[in-house]
């Protein structure tokens, strides 16, 4: 239960995670977090039972989404008027069922979607044809944003069963998506700004630790 309010963002750390004996485990934050690779996630999309939980997925994965940010999109949101393979970051669906801004200022964004996971913004918009602009792409049968835990259930943890995949929160897909190799093949700026995190150091210091060989072919890259 306390694991489910860290992946929500409701609480920054596990309390229980203070009794473990730092001589047995290491600290939570450095035990590796989950993360699949692009094939794992696309078969993870592929095993969603449904064509809205697919598109979710999907759309989450490849742009780096937060679970809030991915039930709070409308359907304005999937059509830039500038980039065809992007969405608009501008809200989110709080907890409590409610909408509200996003996590900081630096997550309002247009973000590009990662090509391997295009289609699935192709089908988000085919799902929403002909729905008002403002109207919210995941919306619940009252048109209001979906439950995070009832999508977890039975889209997420139901896809990860099909697929054969560790069961994870929502936040794997953002981990994953910031640990892809064409992600991490950017400059720390641009992976900075695809994750819109405020700074470098909080993209480096809790994702990219997680991936030596990102940092090993910056290394080569610069010092040849």
């Amino acid at each position: 239960a306390l694991d489910r309010e860290l992946d929500a963002e409701r609480i920054k750390a596990n309390p229980a995670d203070r009794l473990r004996v730092a001589k047995i485990l290491p600290a939570a934050e450095d035990r590796p977090k989950p993360s699949f690779s692009e094939a794992e996630l696309l078969r993870l999309v592929a095993s969603a039972p449904n064509d809205e939980a697919r598109a979710l997925i999907g759309v989450m994965a490849g742009a780096a989404l937060r679970i809030g940010e991915g039930l709070g999109l409308r359907v304005m949101d999937l059509h830039h008027h500038e980039y065809e393979h992007a969405v608009t970051v501008a809200q989110q669906a709080l907890p409590d069922g409610t909408i509200g801004p996003p996590k900081t200022d630096s997550s309002v964004a247009t973000v590009p979607v990662l090509p391997a996971f295009r289609p699935f913004l192709d089908l988000a918009r085919l799902l929403t044809e002909g729905r008002e602009p403002t109207a919210l792409v995941f919306a619940s049968a009252t048109g209001g944003p979906r439950c995070r835990s009832t999508v977890q259930d039975s889209w997420l943890y139901r896809a990860q069963d099909a697929a054969g995949l560790q069961r994870t929160g929502w936040h794997a897909l953002r981990r994953s998506a910031l640990l892809l190799p064409e992600v991490t093949a950017l400059s720390p700026i641009d992976q900075r700004d695809f994750a819109r995190h405020r700074n470098v150091d909080e993209t480096f210091n809790v994702y990219q630790r997680q991936a030596p060989e990102a940092t090993a072919r910056r290394l080569v890259d610069a010092l040849g």
